[in-house]
C-alpha cells in the first residue's frame, strides 16, 4: 500500500514540476450513497449500504498528458437480520461478520501515459482484472454483474499493475496482481502468497460489434484465506442495434473452491438481452448462467431493471432464480444516489 501512494504522490510532484496547470482542470469527482436489499434463497436478508466518492484527475504538463488517476474509496457496511426470519445469516465474503463495516478500493490506480498516441500505459494501483465482459462494462455499484463470483474468476479489481493501450484500433491489457482482492496484504492461511496474471485483447468497446479474448493464470485467495490455483480462457461478445443489445460470455478453465479443487474443470456461460429507452432512463436485461463444476452443474435466470428515478437517483431491481442443483429465488432492490 505504501508503494503505491509514494507512486501517486511522485506522479503529483512530477506534474508540478512540469508546470502542471490549475488543479482543477480535467477533474471530475462523484459523490455516492447507496443502499441494497438482498434477500438469498432461505438465508437471512442483508443490508449493505455504500458511502463513497468516485475521482478522476488527468494532470499534464505544458507539452503532454503525464498520468490519469481514477480514486474510487467507499466504506461499506452490512448488516443481516431480522432474526425472526430463523435461518442463519449468510456472511458477505467482503466482511468479518454478518454485521460489520469495512473500506473497499473500487479501482484506486494511476495509469502513467509512456506514449501519446495510447500505445503504451502503465498502470499501478488496484486495478479491475482484465478478463471476460466484466472487465469493459462499468458494473460497479450496479445490480448488474457478469457472474465474477469468488469461486469463478475470483475477484473483480486487485492491487497490482497492467501495461494497456490500443493498438490499430484494437484494445489490450496485461496485469500481474496480488490475488488478493480488496486487501493489500496477500498470505494464505498457509504461508503461501498468491500472485496471478490476467490479460485480454479485443476490439474497440465502443463499436456496435464488440469481442474479447481473455486469459487468467495463478494462485488466488479464496474468501477463508485459503490458495486456489485458477486458469480460465474467455471469449465475450457484444453486438447492440438501436436500443436492445446481446451479450455474451463463453469461458472453460481448471481450478474451483478450495485446494482440494485445484484440478476441477470448470465452464461458464452466459448470455444477455437488454433494453434501454431513448433518453436511457430505463434499462432492462435477462440473463442466463449455465456453470459447470467437473461433472456438477448450476443453471440461473435473472430478469432485472435499472431506473433513473430523478435527475440523481436511480432504482435497480433483480429477481434470480436458480433452477440447478436446487430450486431458490435471490432479490436484490437498491436505491442510490449519485451527485
Amino acid at each position: 500500500m505504501s508503494r503505491i501512494l509514494c507512486t501517486f504522490l511522485l506522479a503529483i510532484g512530477t506534474g508540478a514540476v512540469a508546470s502542471v496547470a490549475d488543479v482543477g482542470d480535467n477533474f471530475r469527482y462523484s459523490a455516492d450513497v447507496s443502499s441494497r436489499f438482498v434477500k438469498m434463497g432461505e438465508s437471512d436478508p442483508m443490508q449493505l449500504a455504500f458511502v463513497g466518492v468516485d475521482l478522476h484527475k488527468i494532470f499534464s504538463s505544458t507539452r503532454r498528458d503525464l498520468v490519469t488517476f481514477t480514486l474510487q474509496p467507499y466504506v461499506a457496511f452490512v448488516r443481516n437480520g431480522p432474526a425472526g426470519w430463523d435461518k442463519p445469516p449468510r456472511k458477505h465474503p467482503i466482511f468479518d461478520g454478518s454485521s460489520d463495516w469495512g473500506m473497499q478500493w473500487r479501482v484506486f490506480n494511476a495509469n502513467f501515459k509512456l506514449m501519446q498516441n495510447g500505445l503504451l500505459n502503465l498502470r499501478l494501483g488496484h486495478i479491475e482484472v482484465p478478463f471476460g465482459i466484466e472487465h469493459i462494462i462499468p458494473t460497479n455499484g450496479t445490480a448488474l454483474n457478469y457472474a465474477h463470483q469468488a469461486n469463478w474468476v475470483g475477484i473483480k479489481a486487485d492491487w497490482g499493475a497492467s501495461l494497456n493501450g490500443v493498438w490499430r484500433g484494437y484494445e489490450y491489457e496485461v496485469a500481474a496482481l496480488r490475488g488478493s482482492g480488496n486487501r493489500y496484504a496477500s498470505e494464505a492461511l498457509t504461508g503461501e502468497s498468491p500472485f496471478f496474471v490476467s490479460g485480454r485483447f479485443g476490439s474497440d468497446r465502443s463499436a456496435d460489434f464488440v469481442w474479447g479474448l481473455s486469459l487468467l493464470n495463478g494462485t488466488l485467495l479464496t474468501p477463508s484465506d485459503g490458495a486456489v490455483e485458477r486458469t480460465r480462457y474467455a471469449l465475450d461478445l457484444q453486438y447492440y442495434y438501436g436500443a436492445f443489445g446481446a451479450i455474451g460470455e463463453f469461458a472453460l478453465g481448471t481450478g474451483f473452491g478450495g485446494p482440494p479443487a485445484n484440478d476441477s474443470d470448470v465452464r461458464q456461460f452466459i448470455a444477455e438481452f437488454n433494453w434501454r429507452t431513448p433518453r436511457e432512463t430505463v434499462l432492462a436485461w435477462v440473463q442466463v448462467v449455465d456453470r459447470s463444476v467437473d461433472k456438477s452443474t448450476s443453471r440461473a435466470a435473472l430478469i432485472g431493471a435499472e431506473w433513473l428515478l430523478l435527475r440523481r437517483v436511480t432504482a435497480s431491481a433483480q429477481l434470480t432464480r436458480h433452477m440447478e442443483p436446487i430450486t431458490s429465488n435471490d432479490f436484490l432492490l437498491q436505491l442510490r444516489y449519485r451527485y
